[in-house]
């Protein structure tokens, strides 16, 4: 994909965030083989494919410069497939959305993707990432398991991270069971805020909610399809080496290569302090 580099400019930009619909807020990888309340067998439902993680029954959606989006899945690719000062990151976390309805007289993208970069720790990773790892073996064919994931929690993380915490590979924020979604709707940061910030992110802090790129361009997968508006969050979040790998092995090396830029211009988020 066309990294940030090259063309910049500094623009005001919306802030960045989801809003869950669903109560408990919870996706799954697959479900399990007997049904829990008959006992009966049945075919379990398969919530990932490669390394694509379907996010349907989270039923979240992202409003962007007054469009609203819904979010259908996210993809990860080992390694990155944008880079910052040229420097390319050891995961990239891809979070695609699709137009539900655009901002009178807007010419919204018909889709829109939420890029999170991961940078290489000897031993740090956020409490999803790790999850995603215990999980490798409950992804393959034929196993027989049950696995829940929190949007809440995933969702907060990547949103809250700040310049600082990145800079010293540590996470912002610190999930609670307190804060699940229960009772939708239950907002994570975007234009309507969200009830936990203040605890992980203080005024004039640089998170992710507010400190990104963004960029027109196309998708990274066949048949790279054009009009799709990027939104490349600028603070990474550390995964440890063991991690990166064992995913990367899972996955295989499954990103494109960088692309030139072709003269494409990039804004980068000039934040207001909210």
């Amino acid at each position: 994909a066309e990294g940030p580099d090259g063309n910049v400019k500094d623009e005001v930009m919306p802030n960045v965030g989801w809003v869950g619909h669903a109560r408990g807020g919870l996706f799954r990888v697959k479900t399990p083989n007997t049904d829990a309340v008959t006992g009966k067998a049945q075919q379990p439902k398969r919530f990932v494919r490669g390394n694509h993680f379907d996010m349907a029954e989270v039923d979240a959606t992202l409003e962007y410069g007054g469009s609203v989006y819904k979010l259908d899945k996210f993809v990860l690719k080992t390694l990155s497939e944008h880079t910052v000062d040229g420097r390319r990151f050891a995961m990239e976390q891809q979070l695609m959305h699709s137009l539900v309805r655009a901002a009178p007289g807007a010419k919204a993208s018909p889709q829109l993707v939420v890029s999170v970069l991961f940078d290489k720790d000897p031993v740090e990773s956020p409490p999803y990432v790790t999850q995603l790892y215990n999980s490798l073996d409950c992804m393959r064919e034929g196993i027989h398991c049950h696995q829940a994931f929190s949007f809440a929690e995933m969702a907060r993380t990547i949103l809250y991270q700040t310049k600082q915490a990145s800079r010293w590979s540590k996470v912002t924020y610190d999930f609670s069971s307190l804060s699940s979604c229960l009772a939708p709707p239950c907002s994570y940061g975007g234009p309507m805020g969200d009830h936990t910030l203040p605890t992980y992110v203080k005024p004039g802090d640089q998170s992710n909610r507010q400190s990104y790129f963004r960029y027109h361009g196309s998708l990274t997968d066949y048949p790279c399809t054009e009009g799709v508006e990027w939104v490349v969050l600028r603070n990474p979040l550390p995964i440890a080496e063991k991690h990166a790998e064992e995913l990367r092995l899972a996955f295989g090396e499954v990103a494109r290569g960088v692309q030139p830029d072709h003269g494409r211009m990039v804004d980068r988020s000039v934040a207001r302090i909210t």
